[in-house]
């Protein structure tokens, strides 16, 4: 069986920059809330790369630390950093 396209009766072209501009007339009202949505997801995608970007850092100076390159105290103190960054993500997420 066949798989057919179907073809546009009509060849009339799309105007993309009408419809975006009819889609924003729209959004007018609700430009506030619009923008602040947006925000807020952007925070909150941007807080998961940070959560994967601080396992890596983890991963990579505890290699260097168990290789010898790196002294503990200093091991120590970066992790005391990255868990300060971790819980204040986790609350901000909370809130």
């Amino acid at each position: 069986m066949k798989i057919l396209k179907k073809k546009r009766k009509n060849k009339e072209r799309i105007d993309y920059m009408y419809n975006l501009s009819l889609y924003f007339k729209f959004l007018g009202k609700y430009k506030l809330l619009f923008i602040s949505v947006l925000i807020i997801s952007l925070l909150v995608e941007a807080s998961h790369a940070v959560d994967k970007f601080l396992f890596k850092v983890i991963v990579d100076r505890g290699t260097e630390f168990s290789a010898g390159d790196l002294l503990r105290v200093e091991f120590v103190h970066i992790l005391t950093i990255i868990g300060i960054i971790f819980i204040g993500l986790t609350l901000s997420k909370f809130i």
